[in-house]
């Protein structure tokens, strides 16, 4: 088995016997060639969250909206070889990762003013009624982010990403 595997590995490496020459003409080197791939991957880092969303902790939106940040930014410094159609996905990817933003901001504050300590009972109370104010804003942005991640996935929005690709 050990000689199989030596002799096979030389036989798929040696050019003219088991392995191709490759041209480096053959080989993806244009934007149009190495772009969609490039996109569709992050696409695909941010639609693999699809399945566990349903119990999402903070931690996961945040890093949900890492990778949109990181899709947007791949589509904006595209932009001007992409179709116009990216124009209006890049909307839709922004308004998901600004609710997502705000989310991550009103936890680590909330966070933050739960871990005050030393405070009068005054104080204390109007600390409270804040983190139950900023509590109620995150319910609030994680229905808003179902409803936009609902909006996401459809039909329309990400034909405008397939779309934006066809002119490449």
């Amino acid at each position: 088995y050990d000689k199989f595997g030596r002799q096979f590995g030389a036989f798929t490496e040696k050019v003219g016997k088991g392995a191709v020459a490759v041209s480096s003409d053959s080989m993806p080197h244009q934007i149009r060639h190495v772009l969609p791939v490039l996109l569709h991957e992050r696409l695909s880092r941010v639609r693999a969250y699809e399945t566990v969303l349903h119990d999402a902790d903070d931690e996961t939106l945040h890093a949900l909206r890492v990778e949109f940040k990181q899709l947007r930014y791949a589509l904006e410094f595209f932009k001007p070889v992409l179709g116009e159609s990216v124009r209006q996905f890049i909307k839709s990817v922004k308004l998901i990762q600004d609710v997502l933003g705000r989310f991550h901001d009103v936890m680590v504050f909330t966070q933050y003013m739960d871990g005050i300590k030393r405070l009068s009972p005054e104080q204390q109370a109007v600390v409270a009624q804040y983190i139950g104010l900023r509590t109620q804003e995150g319910d609030t942005l994680r229905v808003q982010f179902q409803e936009q991640w609902q909006s996401f996935n459809t039909r329309t929005v990400q034909r405008q990403f397939s779309d934006a690709l066809l002119v490449l």
